[in-house]
């Protein structure tokens, strides 16, 4: 059974909704629990995120960097259930994610703690990838629900406008963070994604 949510207006004016969520008697309780017993390097979190259009599919558990150097949400789409595991992920989705201080602190910028050169989308894998290569490490917490209204921010400009910022920001993230072999690695998909 999922518990009402409620309502509150994040400063960039998404809509998202902190609920509790997963089997037995407080799942926040639970996940401060996984959160304070986290060891000292673990610094990003990531809470299960369903859609606000349905909330019966997942959109994101995490995000996921591939061998080709593309990046997206874990379980995408899938069906919501309340079965999961406190486990490492690569990064959280900044929509849903909570971050040590000290850590930030480390992977602040001149600019402050995202890269405002993204403005919109990927920023969150560069901040994740960052912290990573710094030591630090992210955790998916299943006992943590937000409802999110996905692409809310980008609607005025088009799903080709969010789409070219994605590809755009996914080939600066890779050539902040990436070695110089997974740079390599990847030049098809930066090809394909920069020309075609």
């Amino acid at each position: 059974p999922r518990a009402d949510p409620v309502r509150n207006r994040t400063p960039a004016g998404i809509d998202s909704y902190p609920c509790t969520g997963g089997e037995g008697t407080d799942p926040a309780g639970r996940a401060h629990r996984s959160i304070d017993n986290a060891g000292p390097n673990v610094g990003m979190f990531q809470s299960k995120v369903v859609f606000k259009q349905n909330l019966n599919q997942i959109n994101s558990t995490g995000i996921v960097l591939l061998a080709t150097g593309s990046s997206g949400d874990r379980d995408f789409k899938a069906p919501h259930t309340n079965n999961g595991k406190v486990e490492e992920i690569f990064a959280p989705s900044a929509c849903a994610a909570a971050y040590r201080k000290q850590m930030l602190l480390d992977a602040k910028l001149e600019t402050g703690i995202f890269d405002r050169s993204f403005f919109m989308y990927v920023e969150d894998l560069d901040l994740g990838w960052r912290c990573r290569l710094m030591g630090w490490k992210a955790y998916y917490l299943p006992d943590l629900m937000v409802v999110h209204g996905y692409q809310r921010s980008s609607k005025k400009w088009g799903n080709e406008w969010a789409g070219l910022q994605c590809r755009k920001n996914r080939v600066r993230a890779l050539i902040k963070n990436g070695s110089i072999l997974f740079l390599i690695t990847t030049i098809p998909k930066t090809i394909y994604d920069l020309f075609i």
